[in-house]
């Protein structure tokens, strides 16, 4: 039937199919829902929101990521509200402390309402509620405050109103009455809406995540420098209480990097992470070479081709790459080795060779990595 209609509708006003079809297919969204990281229970309230405000669902679903659900959560909540309100055939007995009580029901993990008449529009939301309350109890604390103001304010001024016409008085009597009313059913969402607006920062959000890229883009810059400092480094002792932090520095960026929970309080690898970083790191400069190539991998796979410094942060990411893959083979290469004396860097420190293995260490000077080193035969360490 309702396919009918549409076919009749848009054949008698072919202007409007034509608007139907742009906003259809050549506008794209400006933020795009990623179901894949969705709850069940997320799932179900967005299509309790399909099913109770069509229109209101598709801007809805464009929203930053960051308001998304919030605002889905907001408006079905005082959609819940709205259908209490709604049924004229619950007695006032019943309807005035559920709403006046409505917010108190969002700290009830199962709470459900079965008491609308069955013809009830949106019926079925409050029958799923223990869903949309699952989601609430999700968002953020200070998301949690702000819905559950508006809905402590919209329910109590919604039973004055229903309280008034019960006995006798209509309620609505003047444009003063009137506004007031409409205050409480439908304007008191914008006050809530703002102020989740408020509370998201997004203008703000942004720009600190393209702060938060340049800062990581910058740090692993040095990152080389550091495997460069970790291959001198020969007394066991010594390379541990410098690789253990590097790694941990590493581990660090990768979780910081494009993570907006870094501006939201402190964040730090589990201790699993950290007791399996400080093992791998406390062998040799091999194992640390993976450990940095590993997270590496894990910062070029959260880099996004649409962020400016794609390009820059790919680049460095493959340079160390590069040079991690270049230091692994030298370092067992060198510990294989029974010399004893001195082979010095400029940059990279010294470590030890014996006098008279220029021939075995000759290829080694010849890498593009070791550019720059020279080898001193006169120099000794004991032993």
């Amino acid at each position: 039937m309702s396919l009918a209609y549409d076919v009749l509708y848009f054949a008698l006003h072919p202007n409007h199919l034509g608007m139907v079809i742009q906003w259809k297919l050549r506008r794209g969204p400006i933020h795009e829902r990623d179901e894949n990281h969705e709850s069940a229970t997320a799932k179900v309230c967005f299509e309790l929101l399909d099913e109770t405000g069509r229109s209101f669902s598709s801007v809805v679903k464009e929203l930053h990521p960051e308001l998304l659900l919030p605002v889905c959560v907001f408006y079905l909540i005082l959609r819940g509200l709205d259908t209490i309100e709604d049924d004229t055939s619950m007695p006032l007995e019943t309807k005035e402390p559920l709403l006046r009580d409505f917010k108190d029901y969002l700290e009830q993990d199962s709470w459900t309402f079965t008491g609308n008449r069955p013809e009830e529009k949106d019926r079925q939301l409050l029958v799923q509620f223990d869903n949309v309350i699952a989601e609430f109890r999700n968002l953020k604390p200070v998301y949690q405050a702000i819905i559950k103001d508006i809905t402590d304010e919209m329910g109590n001024g919604m039973a004055d109103f229903a309280r008034n016409a019960a006995f006798g008085d209509a309620g609505v009597n003047t444009v003063e009455e009137y506004d007031l009313y409409c205050w409480y059913v439908a304007s008191i969402v914008n006050k809530g809406l703002t102020h989740l607006f408020i509370k998201a920062k997004l203008e703000n959000l942004e720009l600190a995540l393209s702060c938060s890229f340049e800062m990581v883009l910058n740090a692993l810059g040095h990152a080389s420098d550091c495997l460069s400092y970790l291959v001198g480094l020969r007394e066991q002792s010594v390379f541990n209480f410098c690789a253990i932090p590097q790694s941990m520095a590493m581990a660090t960026l990768e979780l910081c990097f494009r993570n907006p929970a870094v501006f939201e309080g402190n964040i730090k690898s589990t201790k699993g992470d950290a007791f399996q970083l400080m093992v791998e790191s406390s062998q040799d400069l091999e194992r640390v070479c993976k450990v940095f190539r590993r997270y590496i991998h894990r910062i070029q796979q959260k880099n996004d081709p649409k962020d400016p410094n794609f390009l820059k942060i790919s680049i460095a990411c493959e340079q160390i790459e590069r040079f991690a893959e270049a230091q692994a083979p030298q370092s067992v290469e060198l510990a294989k080795s029974k010399t004893r004396g001195r082979l010095w860097s400029p940059v990279r420190g010294e470590f030890s060779i014996r006098p008279g293995s220029m021939q075995e260490f000759g290829p080694l000077l010849d890498k593009q990595e070791l550019k720059g080193w020279k080898l001193a035969p006169n120099s000794y360490f004991a032993g």
